[in-house]
């Protein structure tokens, strides 16, 4: 298995967890690495409906903003 595979593997393995360990409705991931981009979205975007989280996925991202603005 090639490199950008294994990492692939790891970052839907890892986010699972984290959706499963922190009780999260969902949520997506971009990881950028050698110039190649990795994505997984995983649990719902909307629980009521049951729609999966996708690319176009839209999250409210509250206080961690002031880090991008700061």
């Amino acid at each position: 298995m090639e490199k950008s595979t294994k990492l692939q593997v790891l970052l839907n393995e890892r986010s699972q967890e984290a959706l499963t360990n922190q009780n999260l409705v969902g949520m997506s991931i971009g990881l950028i690495k050698d110039k190649q981009s990795f994505t997984t979205h995983v649990g719902y975007k909307n629980l009521k409906t049951k729609e999966v989280a996708d690319e176009n996925t839209l999250y409210e991202l509250g206080s961690i903003g002031k880090l991008f603005t700061a």
